[in-house]
């Protein structure tokens, strides 16, 4: 059986790709239960996920990444987590869900449709 939804990139991440910047946060807004699609990529990731927001039906996961080690002993970079949060929307409230986000060059989205298996 197969499950199909569509998801859209939203936030600073993408301004971050764009600018070459290293970027450790993702947010991903889906028209399908965001705690559903949390288990389903934490499972494939290895990864902890986690209610953020149960009123908003937010959850994010957390993946610790496999930073390379300066001879100080300290990561080359500066984080050794990843975070995704992942949240619901209403196709029609969409917009909404962009404009409530802060009013910088964050506010981009990228759509993309993932199927589950």
């Amino acid at each position: 059986m197969k499950n199909s939804f569509y998801s859209y990139l939203v936030g600073g991440f993408i301004r971050d790709i764009a600018l070459d910047i290293d970027s450790r946060n993702l947010d991903i807004v889906a028209q399908f239960s965001p705690e559903k699609i949390a288990k389903f990529v934490s499972s494939i990731k290895g990864a902890k996920f986690f209610p953020l927001d149960i009123k908003r039906k937010i959850f994010r996961m957390i993946i610790k990444n496999n930073s390379e080690k300066k001879d100080n002993g300290k990561t080359k970079n500066d984080s050794d987590i990843t975070t995704i949060d992942f949240s619901f929307y209403d196709i029609i409230k969409i917009k909404n869900e962009l404009t409530g986000r802060d009013f910088t060059i964050a506010k981009i989205k990228h759509f993309f449709h993932l199927i589950i298996f």
